[in-house]
């Protein structure tokens, strides 16, 4: 088994630790929670394709218009960082998948899209970024996702 090395914000550490059916943080601005769930985000696709499992990984805002209001540039930036992780993605402009075809990353807005992410199949993985205006039927909806 190969060991990889990562660097997260020090203080993050504890929350991306042990086993965990949600994992948050909260803080100020610059804090690097974004930075590091994005990066987390990259390494358990790259450790599911790895380990033979295949399906989605969800990255959500409770409002998303765009590609460009997503977390898809911070993902792009979290695996630029690691050559192990630009081996292992096809990032395009709009997108990111695994070079195997087993890991798909979808980005959605909670808002206008939650009843096409409850009929989802095989997430993997969710992560909402930008949680504070996320409403308590988002939460529920996301909660009842068999991931």
């Amino acid at each position: 088994m190969t060991v990889r090395q990562i660097r997260i914000v020090p203080k993050l550490i504890p929350i991306f630790s042990g086993d965990a059916f949600v994992r948050a943080a909260w803080g100020g601005r610059g804090s690097g929670k974004t930075r590091s769930f994005a990066l987390m985000a990259a390494l358990k696709g790259y450790q599911f394709g790895m380990a033979g499992i295949s399906g989605m990984l969800l990255c959500a805002r409770q409002f998303q218009n765009s590609l460009a209001e997503s977390s898809l540039e911070e993902i792009k930036r979290a695996i630029e960082a690691y050559d192990f992780l630009q081996d292992y993605y096809k990032v395009g402009e709009a997108s990111i998948k695994s070079r195997d075809g087993r890991i798909v990353f979808q980005f959605s807005g909670l808002d206008r899209n939650i009843a096409s992410i409850k009929s989802m199949g095989r997430i993997l993985l969710c992560w909402v970024d930008e949680t504070e205006p996320v409403t308590e039927m988002a939460w529920q909806m996301l909660t009842i996702i068999q991931l």
